[in-house]
């Protein structure tokens, strides 16, 4: 569909999209992703992991936390959308990502997630389905010793459930 078919809400909504996926790509901007690209009252949901981020109405502040320790452990990182939806205020989007991680490892992969936006363009859902190991099986692995606060923000994510 072009983009002249598109309702302002859904112009609206792709140009949130955009934000998102520039926000998580640049480095540094994981505080910005969460505090001003994700609404106040949001939910952060990986349902495989079977780990809420966020609840609606919980504190973004563990999560916060979780985001800028993970962030530490990259020298880059990139996300393409590769196929992306919209329907009104609401997207599903495919993405590819790399992953050049500090001790020189790279990581792809692919993930979906179905993204809701409030009126004024910021996330109000968001359940993101990756092939990713759970979080209480991270808090062992190599990254803990790159970036040993990480390990503390996955365990107070974990005891918020």
């Amino acid at each position: 569909m072009s983009k002249e078919n598109y309702t302002e809400e859904e112009q609206r909504t792709l140009a949130a999209v955009e934000a998102w996926k520039d926000a998580w790509n640049a480095k540094g901007e994981a505080s910005k992703l969460v505090d001003e690209l994700y609404a106040g009252k949001c939910e952060v949901f990986t349902p495989f992991q079977r780990v809420y981020h966020v609840r609606m109405g919980q504190s973004k502040e563990n999560w916060r936390n979780l985001e800028i320790e993970f962030e530490k452990i990259w020298k880059k990182r990139t996300q393409t959308i590769v196929n992306c939806v919209v329907q009104g205020n609401r997207v599903s989007v495919e993405c590819e990502v790399e992953m050049h991680r500090l001790d020189g490892e790279v990581v792809k992969g692919w993930y979906a997630a179905f993204l809701t936006f409030d009126k004024d363009g910021r996330v109000t859902c968001d359940h993101t389905y990756m092939d990713m190991p759970p979080l209480k099986e991270l808090v062992n692995g190599p990254e803990m010793d790159m970036v040993p606060e990480l390990k503390k923000a996955i365990q107070r994510i974990l005891d918020s459930q």
